[in-house]
């Protein structure tokens, strides 16, 4: 099964607050057999539990506590008395089966058999003792054994040996699959205030200020100088003026342009070559349906490096007083 502490109790005991997992000395006999058993997963799984179970052992209660929320879960060491099977002709104390329902029935303080087996089950309704199973969920995937693995990896070699093609496996990330949606949040914010607007525009516009042009009327200075033309001061004080225009307006839609940056998403997306080709000239292609489009098919697609930018001031000309 999952780890204790990842199952989901309430599902099997709706509105219980705490459940106690009586430990068995039945059960700690056969974790010994399991700790050094050839099968590594079940061996490390042994090995695990019976470290959780000494840990118990270790407290004054010989509890401990394995999560808090939304049930209080306790892994708990039985201290019941030894068994008198006298009391329970029915029970054969040479059957495993038997031992853990007879665990039972001696705890008292109706306490309930827990077991994947069918047999502690049974038996146990028998002696009108409640017994439950795992739901489906709860338990890991089936194991493969030493041979399947063996073969499967047989399998995997020769495919990867005869193959002349590259293996190209691609998928999403964190790609929600039950709903088939990559959701986004898009954030609303709200237009800055006149005030602010005309503070952060004055601090641009102090950082970048109009430059005192002048014009010379000796032609001849003009086009041996350098200087500039009365027509072309006042081609800068056009642009420095609608510069001043661009500024404030990026300040009052500035908001928009927040909304426009949080509009984008990234999905991360894999591609695996799982063979010894060389997938050479792969290419990867997305297309996209809907009301949305990919930033990489569209001409005035920016990042975000460029939606904040301010506009630019117009350049300074040289000029000659």
């Amino acid at each position: 099964m999952r780890d204790l502490k990842d199952i989901p109790w309430n599902d099997l005991f709706p509105g219980v607050q705490t459940v106690d997992l009586m430990i068995a000395p039945r059960v700690i006999e056969e974790l010994d057999k399991h700790k050094a058993g050839t099968n590594q997963r079940r061996r490390d799984r042994a090995r695990a539990a019976l470290q959780l179970i000494d840990k118990a052992s270790l407290t004054p209660d010989f509890a401990l506590v394995l999560k808090s929320n939304p049930v209080r879960l306790r892994l708990v060491i039985s201290t019941a008395d030894r068994l008198n099977w006298s009391a329970y002709p029915s029970l054969d104390p040479a059957k495993p089966d038997d031992q853990l329902v007879a665990e039972a029935l001696s705890f008292g303080n109706d306490a309930c058999v827990f077991s994947h087996d069918t047999g502690p089950r049974i038996r146990a309704r028998m002696m009108s003792i409640s017994s439950y199973t795992p739901l489906p969920d709860w338990l890991l995937p089936v194991e493969k054994t030493d041979d399947q693995r063996k073969i499967t990896k047989l399998e995997q070699d020769l495919k990867h040996a005869l193959s002349r093609f590259p293996s190209i496996e691609a998928g999403f990330k964190e790609f929600d699959a039950s709903d088939s949606q990559v959701k986004l949040i898009m954030p609303i914010v709200p237009q800055l205030d006149p005030a602010t607007v005309d503070r952060l525009t004055r601090h641009v516009l102090t950082e970048n200020p109009r430059s005192s042009v002048a014009h010379t009327r000796d032609s001849i200075i003009l086009q041996i100088g350098g200087g500039i033309s009365e027509r072309q001061i006042q081609q800068y004080q056009n642009d420095y003026a609608s510069y001043e225009t661009q500024v404030r307006h990026y300040y009052e839609h500035l908001h928009e342009r927040v909304m426009r940056a949080g509009s984008a998403i990234s999905v991360d997306y894999y591609i695996i070559n799982d063979s010894g080709v060389s997938a050479d000239g792969l290419r990867v292609e997305f297309y996209l349906n809907g009301n949305g489009y990919l930033l990489s098919d569209r001409d005035e697609a920016i990042g975000s490096d460029t939606i904040f930018k301010l506009p630019k001031p117009p350049p300074k000309t040289a000029c000659i007083f």
